[in-house]
């Protein structure tokens, strides 16, 4: 599940990614879940599981890895 060490880590992804893609962060519902079920998420391996599909890790285990429904905008690069 994605984490971010800090208002300013959150901000580099949100450029990264979420600002790039057409699901509106304000209405994305992988945030959303995120936002909903994050701490939740340390007792109940079923919503752990949803969350690390849904925006995994990247290979290092320390970054972030693109939201699996990040699709950029028209015009945008992957």
């Amino acid at each position: 599940m994605a984490y971010f060490a800090n208002g300013s880590d959150g901000g580099y992804y949100e450029a990264k990614y979420c600002d790039r893609c057409v699901h509106d962060v304000d209405t994305c519902a992988v945030v959303k879940l995120h936002l909903d079920w994050n701490y939740e998420a340390m007792a109940d391996p079923t919503k752990a599981k949803a969350l690390n599909t849904l925006w995994p890790r990247d290979s290092d285990d320390i970054h972030n890895a693109a939201c699996r429904m990040f699709l950029p905008k028209p015009g945008q690069t992957p």
